[in-house]
């Protein structure tokens, strides 16, 4: 992603702390560095917004804010980021879903709820 990409990603600073703690238990998993995880889940975030034509943060206040929901979306988005790692992790595919799983179960215990 180029740094205008990322610049139209719309987060808040809750947003990016999952994001990079997404990250860190993902690179516990697999043999890519947290920052290169970091770039492909940042991907994965505007994939995700572009393909629902909403940031975030419409989500957080609209009609997304139930538990279930967030826990969905987050899914979705890790959906997205595995689809693009699997072919940088061939090797390490089953960590990596191993890591998705723990991120996703992560974000279950500590954000669904907020």
């Amino acid at each position: 992603m180029t740094e205008d990409q990322y610049r139209k990603i719309i987060t808040d600073e809750v947003q990016k702390k999952i994001i990079d703690e997404f990250a860190t238990i993902i690179s516990e998993k697999i043999t890519l560095k947290k920052m290169v995880i970091k770039g492909f889940l940042w991907q994965a975030l505007r994939k995700w917004q572009e393909t629902h034509e909403m940031t975030i943060l419409e989500t957080e206040k609209g009609g997304g804010s139930s538990p279930e929901e967030r826990i969905k979306q987050a899914s979705e988005i890790l959906d997205i980021c595995f689809n693009e790692m699997r072919y940088s992790v061939k090797s390490e595919v089953e960590a990596l879903k191993t890591g998705i799983d723990e991120a996703i179960q992560h974000y279950t215990r500590n954000y669904a709820e907020r």
